[in-house]
């Protein structure tokens, strides 16, 4: 589900195995989504959030 949301937040399209992922989990409520939404979409902010380390670039410490 949480690969939905940044599949959405990405194309703007639900991701093609979300149905699978659902009935995988059996989950039943046709809801869950617009439920869940706010969580997900706290979740994938707190991910892109992180700092990343590009090609090229170096950290404290980690050389010149």
């Amino acid at each position: 589900m949480l690969l939905d949301e940044i599949t959405k937040d990405a194309l703007g399209l639900h991701a093609v195995f979300l149905n699978d992922a659902l009935i995988t989990l059996g989950i039943k409520d046709g809801n869950v989504l617009a439920k869940l939404h706010p969580h997900l979409q706290d979740t994938t902010e707190l991910l892109t959030s992180f700092n990343t380390v590009r090609p090229g670039q170096h950290t404290a410490g980690s050389g010149p």
